[in-house]
């Protein structure tokens, strides 16, 4: 009952683990008590029952498939809210570039500019595309929201969750980029990706 009411403060992956001895008990005591209620049952009962119970535990891998990075339990309302309770980086690790450039060229938009969790090389060694270097306060003279319009006029940016739900602030830019975007409409979506256009957005007066 202690791990059980402590879960409901397990928002990071150090506290899923701590976790975990609840479950292998849960698990284990529904098995002896079902084995125990069903004992004097036809061996075809028992059998279907069985069915059942793997159906049941299969059906949350096999709907998230191959998206288990960053599932969550559906009465927390699935992997397409995880981010709203999940913190650091565990929504995204950084993942699903490819996943974006497809959403991309689909809905008929150039390549992206990218702010987001990861240290891929397409993006690192890509100076057009990364945002990365919004995080260093001394390349970007950016004290308010309104001083990330200057970096991001013009593009279509890809925000990844992590940087505006996950992770920490670590430097005096990264809140006032973040309030910024919290302050814009997406467009669109990917599996870890906010999506931004600014390319008709008009010039301050």
């Amino acid at each position: 009952m202690f791990l059980f009411a402590f879960s409901f403060n397990c928002r990071v992956q150090i506290g899923i683990r701590i976790v975990f001895p609840l479950i292998a008990f849960l698990l284990l005591t529904i098995a002896v008590g079902l084995a125990r209620a069903s004992a004097g049952w036809r061996e075809r009962s028992r059998s279907v029952l069985l069915g059942l119970l793997v159906a049941v535990c299969l059906y949350p891998p096999i709907q998230v498939w191959p998206d288990g990075l960053r599932y969550s339990n559906e009465l927390w309302g699935g992997p397409e809210n995880t981010y709203r309770y999940l913190g650091d980086s565990n929504y995204d690790w950084g993942q699903g570039l490819k996943d974006l450039d497809r959403w991309t060229t689909e809905h008929g938009l150039p390549e992206t500019s990218v702010w987001y969790y990861g240290m891929d090389p397409v993006i690192r060694e890509d100076n057009d595309r990364r945002l990365l270097a919004l995080h260093n306060g001394k390349l970007y003279d950016i004290q308010s929201p309104a001083d990330t319009w200057k970096y991001v006029r013009g593009k279509v940016v890809a925000v990844g969750f992590t940087m505006l739900y996950g992770c920490p602030p670590i430097t005096p830019t990264m809140p006032p980029v973040i309030e910024f975007f919290h302050g814009q409409q997406p467009i669109g979506r990917t599996r870890t990706f906010l999506v931004y256009d600014f390319r008709n957005v008009p010039d301050p007066p």
